[in-house]
């Protein structure tokens, strides 16, 4: 579609919108007849109508049967009206009233955008960056990114119609705009936003899991005094009776009638009258509530005399907690829109399935043998709503701070653009699910950020996989896997590292401890160990982070914090408190999987660890526990010096010596045999001799059970052993006795004492 095709379209949308129709009217009159209803009530005696309801009701009247029906017909025309905008046909008590309404009927709170997708494209268009499209990041302009909160919200509040911007963004954008600003110092975007964007705040944000909580929505409502009454009632009337009457509940008693009030109030609480003048509300002094409340009953009562009413009735005879079952169900409706999933729901994508299965199923697809044909683009997202990719609708703000191209974006470039749309829409809705899954709040726009990149990254890893690195295929697998799917299987192969790194460490039993696996290999086993497996960042990457750089990547914390999503993980078998002390110190170099060179690097790493246990397995003819518990005994307070390549090398020491290996400590005699027997050299530089190295590298390589990886890596580590016995060996003189003491950590040396 052409600018000038839109632009046309743009017009005649526009042109639809309806100045004050008497439907409108009609209602004004009602509230006003139904205020001065009460208001007898309250004060029975005659009393005049007043000059504003006598010209309403004119008005009403005037209305014929053919304005009627043709406002009806206007009505499915659904003009565009914005919430808080002076000329949408509405005052600020008309537009609560209507709101109200609406969300009594559906539980939903209007969007003004709903119906209106080109409307909401065209607000959209000054928030978006000018340049090429890309695919996997945000449309909003990069340099938005890194600006302060005060800085987003001046650019916010500087758009050329910025009521009109806001309130397009999708209801839980603007919800992460306000966390991201900081919401004390937001209540300028506040006053701007939808009743749909009141409601989604409220949702994302006051509930701490099926409960509401009251502090935080007090603060939301104390923002919104702030920025204005207009605002207030919009927050009001963008709220279920239930969760108005369950705030008020837990802090006040309603009385129907002044003489009950009198009888029957604490004398210390303060009490006061609805406007209506037939309700009493008494709230304690001391109760931080009291404000709030007060606020929140004006507010009822200004919008309409039927709601205040019935939301305090509801207070004296409505249980709390029974009304917010029912609340936490709409709410989770409402979220499951926005691509929020209930969380045990959301942490079904987080369940094991065998990655090898996935892939041939899907090439039985691709190959015609088995399911759907291929051809319609099926990314996880609620509704699967169609996408139009010259008029984009989202600014895909979760997607901010992403880490560049990479072979999903490769396989998606071979799409047609509108697929490409829908795919990115696809990866929005699946970083909002893998935030229900984790994130304690869901509104946690830092958290929120992290989990995306973790939710792009891992289904990266997934179609590379899937595809067997083949962007063609990957592309053509993007046709018939759900987002999801491929995510799961990226996952999944995680996972299967994750159980063969609590395998090794099962080997060990209950003698295993954080500190024995040292060296690269062993960062990475101890990262695979934790509840959700992580990669142990590069030094480049740890420098980024400590500069500061603003890549996404806010994983320090996050990740230390992170519940394990892991399907029936095995009991933990390491119980050292130093195991978990060590785990949360490195937990700021630590960050999830996310290249397929890292799940390659990781499973070489295990396949190192695994064949070093081997060789130490063979050389106590059994299991290692027991003979941990030996060289614990031996070693004294030197426990700590006790790691996997100490070990290692200790085994190819007593193979040096005696032909065979062994896993005990060598004493003060053993050394020195060593040093006489197995080296040779100059003074200072003695180094194992060259054709004992060759033997004793064949020797202990003779292990079939190896694969060709595991035999790679431990031909590597007996060399890395026998460099570390030159080491720290070579410089003693063998024409001297050894002090133990002297000899360091690289292998183990049994204290005198202890001999």
């Amino acid at each position: 579609m052409s600018d000038a095709d839109r632009l046309r379209r743009a017009l005649r949308s526009r042109a639809r919108r309806a100045p004050r129709d008497a439907e409108a009217e009609a209602e004004r009159v009602r509230r006003n007849e139904e205020l001065a209803r009460a208001q007898a009530e309250a004060d029975p005696g005659p009393r005049a109508p007043s000059p504003a309801v006598a010209a309403s009701t004119a008005l009403a009247h005037a209305a014929d049967a053919g304005s009627q029906l043709a406002l009806a017909r206007l009505d499915q025309d659904a003009p565009l009206r914005l919430h808080g905008d002076p000329d949408n046909g509405l005052d600020d008590d008309e537009e609560a009233a209507a709101i109200a309404e609406e969300v009594l009927e559906t539980t939903v709170a209007p969007d003004p955008y709903e119906e209106h997708a080109l409307a909401r494209a065209e607000a959209l268009a000054p928030m978006l960056h000018g340049g090429p499209r890309s695919f996997g990041i945000s449309r909003l302009p990069a340099d938005f990114h890194v600006l302060s909160g005060a800085d987003k919200l001046e650019w916010l509040l500087a758009l050329p119609d910025a009521r009109a911007s806001v309130q397009a963004l999708p209801a839980e954008e603007l919800v992460f705009l306000l966390d991201t600003i900081g919401l004390a110092d937001a209540g300028e975007l506040l006053a701007l936003a939808s009743a749909r964007q009141l409601q989604a705040a409220v949702d994302l944000d006051v509930w701490r899991g099926d409960r509401i909580d009251r502090r935080a929505f007090a603060h939301l409502l104390a923002v919104a005094i702030a920025a204005g009454p207009e605002v207030v009632d919009r927050l009001i009337a963008a709220q279920e009776d239930g969760l108005l009457t369950a705030f008020v509940a837990r802090s006040a008693l309603i009385f129907e009638g002044f003489e009950e009030a009198e009888q029957a109030a604490p004398e210390d609480w303060e009490l006061f009258s609805a406007p209506d003048g037939k309700f009493y509300v008494a709230v304690d002094t001391e109760d931080s509530a009291l404000g709030p409340i007060r606020v929140i009953v004006e507010s009822l009562f200004r919008m309409s005399v039927e709601r205040g009413r019935r939301v305090l009735r509801a207070v004296r005879w409505e249980l709390p907690e029974a009304l917010e079952e029912d609340l936490y169900d709409h709410r989770g409706r409402r979220l499951a829109d926005l691509g929020f999933m209930p969380r045990d729901e959301a942490r079904e994508i987080y369940a094991y399935a065998s990655p090898e299965s996935t892939r041939e199923r899907l090439e039985e697809q691709l190959a015609g043998v088995s399911g759907p044909a291929s051809g319609t683009l099926r990314p996880y997202m609620p509704g699967a709503a169609p996408v139009d990719a010259d008029a984009p609708t989202r600014t895909d703000l979760a997607l901010s701070g992403m880490p560049g191209p990479g072979f999903l974006a490769d396989a998606a470039a071979m799409l047609p653009w509108a697929d490409q749309e829908r795919l990115q829409t696809g990866l929005v809705f699946l970083a909002y699910r893998v935030q229900a899954a984790l994130a304690e709040r869901f509104d946690d726009s830092d958290l929120l950020v992290s989990h995306a990149r973790h939710a792009l990254t891992t289904a990266d890893m997934g179609l590379h996989f899937l595809a067997r690195g083949r962007a063609e295929v990957g592309a053509a697998i993007l046709q018939i896997a759900p987002i999801d799917v491929v995510f799961s299987a990226g996952h999944s192969l995680v996972v299967q590292l994750h159980l063969r790194a609590t395998a090794l460490r099962r080997r060990l039993g209950a003698a295993s401890r954080a500190g024995l696996f040292d060296g690269r290999d062993g960062a990475i086993l101890r990262g695979l160990l934790r509840p959700l497996p992580l990669w142990p960042m590069a030094e480049a990457e740890l420098v980024a982070a400590a500069a500061g750089n603003p890549d996404g990547r806010r994983v320090a914390a996050a990740a230390a914090a992170t519940p394990s999503p892991l399907p029936d993980e095995p009991d933990r078998d390491i119980d050292d408190e130093d195991a978990d002390s060590q785990d949360r110190a490195a937990a700021a170099g630590l960050r999830p999987y996310e290249r397929h060179e890292e799940l390659r690097a990781a499973s070489l790493a295990l396949s190192a660890i695994g064949a070093q246990l081997t060789l130490l397995e063979r050389s106590v003819d059994g299991a290692l526990s027991a003979a941990m518990g030996t060289i614990d005994a031996a070693l004294g307070d030197r426990t700590g010096d006790v790691t996997l390549s100490a070990l290692l090398a200790t085994s190819v020491a007593w193979a040096v010596l005696d032909g065979s290996p062994r896993l005990e400590p060598l004493g003060a005699d053993a050394l020195r045999r060593l040093l006489v027997e197995a080296m040779d050299g100059p003074e200072g530089g003695r180094r194992i001799r060259g054709d004992l190295r060759a033997a004793i590298s064949r020797a202990l390589l003779a292990l079939p059970d190896l694969d060709d990886d595991g035999a790679a890596a431990l031909e590597a580590a007996v060399g890395r052993a026998l460099d570390a016995l030159d080491h720290e060996l070579g410089g003693l003189d063998p024409a001297r006795p050894v002090d133990v003491r002297f000899v360091g950590a690289a292998l183990l040396v049994a204290q005198p004492s202890r001999m």
